[in-house]
């Protein structure tokens, strides 16, 4: 798994999800951030404006997401 795709609304639950999604991502990062050549790795915010559905999977299609984690 390398990129996770959370979508939000601003909405309580999105915030419960954006929680969850370093969580997930939390030990495995650890380990890879420990290695030289990962030391300036950057997260990367996307902001879009879609229908919601045709959004995340064109999102998904464009930046190769393994995994959607919503609220």
């Amino acid at each position: 798994m390398k990129k996770i795709l959370v979508p939000t609304d601003f909405s309580e639950q999105a915030d419960y999800a954006l929680g969850v999604a370093p969580q997930l991502a939390q030990k495995r990062f650890e380990k890879l951030a420990q290695k030289d050549f990962l030391k300036n790795i950057k997260v990367h915010e996307h902001v879009e404006f879609h229908e919601i559905f045709r959004g995340i999977v064109d999102v998904c299609k464009k930046q190769n997401i393994d995994l959607i984690l919503m609220g």
